[in-house]
């Protein structure tokens, strides 16, 4: 081994050990490289399950040659639990020829072809075997990596490259394609039919044991609640929910409940529906009457305009004064939430937005009474659209009551005192199902959906009792809009994409105080998501995600990491197992003291000064020129050893 390269080794050893001594040793982890672009159409690799008795198949598309599997888990939704194999195939594609070799954590099988020629095999520790050093050739490189998972434990494994010029790391995803197949379009389609079973509650009215099926590894989704409508009278108007109920797009074109009177008029402006009214009528009797407070001051609403850009909302929302719904980002439009809310109710909301729905995709932000009665003062500043009556005149609160019953409320929500009701008796098993129209509402399936649950409904559907934490974590990255705010694979993020639209709604406003005496003038860019499966520790993880950090990690950024609570756990779990990493943490391993002094001085007394940008418990960093990095203090809490190690190394890859 070249002397350069054991004095890197020695020089990364010292400073690891240095900020392990903080708080303890950080673990091991999986890879780190440039957040670039990637074609999403093509990009990734081909992977394809085999159950070990070979009689059943599974495809879909990955980012990395890497997963975790817990023992008596499935390895995907389309095979059974127990051994199996997976084959994954692309084309590696570079701008120059090379030599390079592979390298891989784990345990099992393992052997990777590049152009026909072997490149790496290995059994059993997969780190114990190295691989060859091979040229490859500009342009396209045929990659096949097959793997076996080993006879005993859980099957783990990760490939990584590496050259002369930099360490082993994961493949780039915008390096990687592949070829599309039916068999991974079906695969798509059984996905994407699965999902929206689970998400638009079809088994609240067909019969299936969906509890069951999560206890043994079935899609969390499957355990989607709904609004509570338990006391929705004191929270929202009868007016609004009379033009919810007649047809919920027309208030929100991402809307998906269905339409409970199918044959009423459709549009904002149409004549209001007399069961609309009957049944808005009886909601509204449920709970105590809202209180409506004290109208909004100029200086609330202000406050709340400014705190509405600070927290990037514009990437989730259109803000409340925009008349044109149309948007192509598919944000949610807030222009009539000032006839929605009783304005109290409004305000709670902000501050707990799963209280009456723990799915809810709205995330909390963890907002003080004072900055939430700013938000809502500034969203009901805007005068809604006539079309929502103070008052339902003439309305029927008993024949409301009955359509809470004929009309399926009760089948997905809690309405009153009463809780949602199992499908009954005579509802059509889920077995039995042969289409997937559904009598009594209109669920406004786009084709791509029609096609997705025919598919779903003409296959194997015992696909939907299995599960696998990667694919839970890749849905709810989508379904939760979280590339809003963060870069992944080196797509821009959306609150980036819409700055201009986003600073137009403060430019008419003067700077405040904490405006112009920022500490520190930089980017507010969010951290990528791209390897923070692999980089974060998952323990971490699942607090950030649950909210129960009481810091803030980079306390110069003005956004706020709001939290998921529901989801937090199994959220961090499946981004880890997609960079092949476990659920939890190995245990910790002994600091060299020798090390960490050296280490210490090198930080703080060399040509490194690593002090200088970054903090260290309370002691302040001494040079910041742009932003602080993050409390070194908080290294071990947060990162994984490995990755760490990688990221000393070559910060720009």
């Amino acid at each position: 081994m070249p002397s350069r390269l054991l004095a890197w080794i020695s020089l990364m050893t010292v400073i690891l050990a240095t900020l392990a001594s903080f708080q303890g040793a950080p673990t091991s982890a999986a890879a780190t490289l440039a957040d670039e672009g990637a074609d999403p159409a093509n990009s990734g690799w081909l992977a394809t399950f085999r159950s070990a008795d070979g009689k059943h198949t599974d495809t879909r598309r990955d980012r990395f040659v890497a997963l975790y599997v817990p023992v008596k888990s499935a390895a995907a939704p389309g095979i059974p639990p127990g051994r199996f194999s997976v084959t994954w195939e692309g084309y590696l594609n570079l701008e120059f020829k090379g030599e390079y070799f592979f390298t891989a954590t784990g345990k099992g099988k393992l052997r990777v072809t590049v152009n026909g020629a072997e490149a790496l095999a290995a059994e059993g520790d997969l780190s114990k075997t190295p691989g060859k050093s091979l040229e490859f050739k500009r342009g396209d490189n045929a990659l096949v990596v097959r793997y076996e998972s080993p006879a005993e434990g859980d099957a783990e494994v990760q490939l990584r490259w590496a050259s002369e010029e930099f360490r082993p790391e994961p493949i780039p995803l915008k390096q990687v394609s592949h070829k599309p197949t039916a068999a991974l379009e079906v695969a798509q389609n059984l996905r994407k039919g699965r999902e929206l079973a689970a998400t638009r509650r079809c088994f609240a009215c067909h019969q299936a044991e969906v509890t069951q099926w999560v206890k043994e590894g079935g899609m969390p989704e499957l355990e989607t609640d709904t609004p509570s409508l338990a006391d929705i009278g004191s929270r929202l108007t009868p007016g609004w929910m009379a033009r919810w109920l007649q047809d919920p797009v027309a208030l929100r074109p991402t809307a998906t409940m269905p339409r409970p009177f199918p044959d009423a008029a459709k549009g904002i402006d149409a004549e209001l529906d007399p069961r609309a009214r009957d049944l808005a009528a009886y909601l509204a009797t449920l709970g105590k009457p809202g209180d409506a407070g004290k109208a909004p001051t100029d200086e609330a609403v202000e406050a709340g305009q400014r705190l509405f850009h600070r927290l990037g909302c514009i990437s989730c929302h259109l803000a409340p004064g925009r008349d044109n719904f149309e948007d192509e980002h598919g944000r949610i439009p807030l222009r009539d939430v000032g006839a929605k809310y009783v304005p109290v109710a409004l305000e709670a909301f902000l501050r707990q937005p799963d209280k009456h729905y723990s799915w809810i995709r709205m995330p909390n932000f963890q907002l003080s009474a004072a900055e939430a009665a700013h938000l809502a003062a500034y969203l009901r500043s805007v005068k809604p659209r006539e079309a929502f009556p103070e008052k339902l005149e003439g309305a029927n609160v008993a024949n409301g009551k009955k359509l809470a019953e004929s009309a399926g409320c009760v089948q997905c929500h809690l309405v009153g005192d009463r809780k949602a009701t199992l499908p009954h008796a005579k509802a059509a098993k889920w077995e039995t199902l042969k289409g997937h129209e559904c009598k009594g509402v209109e669920f406004r399936l786009a084709d791509d959906e029609q096609v997705a649950l025919k598919t779903l409904l003409a296959g194997d559907r015992t696909a939907m009792r299995r599960d696998t934490p990667a694919e839970f974590a890749t849905r709810q990255l989508v379904a939760m809009r979280c590339g809003s705010c963060h870069k992944r694979d080196g797509a821009e993020d959306l609150w980036t994409k819409l700055k201009e639209e986003n600073d137009a709604l403060v430019a008419d406003l003067e700077p405040t105080e904490d405006d112009k005496s920022a500490k520190w003038s930089t980017e507010q860019n969010r951290p990528p998501l791209t390897w923070v499966g692999e980089k974060l520790r998952p323990e971490w993880t699942t607090a950030i995600l649950a909210g129960k950090l009481d810091y803030k990690p980079r306390p110069f950024l003005k956004a706020r990491m709001p939290a998921f609570p529901r989801r937090s756990a199994l959220l961090a779990h499946g981004l880890a197992a997609e960079h092949g990493v476990a659920p939890v943490s190995p245990p910790e391993t002994k600091v060299d003291e020798k090390l960490a002094d050296v280490g210490q001085m090198l930080s703080a007394k060399s040509k490194w000064g690593c002090v200088g940008c970054h903090q260290v418990g309370s002691k302040e960093a001494v040079g910041v020129f742009e932003a602080p990095g993050v409390n070194f203090n908080l290294v071990r809490e947060r990162l994984r050893g490995e990755y760490f190690q990688r990221w000393l190394w070559a910060p720009q890859r």
